[in-house]
């Protein structure tokens, strides 16, 4: 939890305290909360170009196969896919999209 501390305490520190009202700062907390949630550790399929990763709201999968990387996810909720134009762009969407499920919870706003 330290990490998270420090990072929403580096938030803090940038804000203007002579300036900035509290609802400001508290804006500036939520708007960095999405970078502060830990990427998905992705496993690779022993023989396939499939990586997987079981998170708290789903399954999400990015597949390197066919002729454009893509990914989906999984979950009793609702079930997506997209294409990416690489492997890794395609981890960083799934990795985007798990981080806006997070903040969903501290929010109510869907992604």
């Amino acid at each position: 939890m330290t990490d998270l501390t420090d990072k929403i305490a580096d938030v803090i520190a940038n804000c203007d305290m002579h300036r900035d009202s509290f609802r400001d700062i508290a804006y500036a907390i939520i708007a960095a909360l999405p970078d502060m949630v830990a990427p998905l550790v992705w496993t690779k399929h022993p023989s396939r170009d499939i990586w997987r990763c079981d998170a708290d709201f789903g399954t999400y999968k990015v597949y390197d196969i066919g002729p454009k990387p893509s990914w989906d996810f999984d979950s009793i909720a609702m079930q997506i896919s997209f294409t990416a134009d690489t492997k890794e762009a395609a981890i960083t969407a799934a990795n985007a999209h798990n981080a806006a499920l997070v903040i969903t919870a501290f929010t109510g706003v869907k992604p």
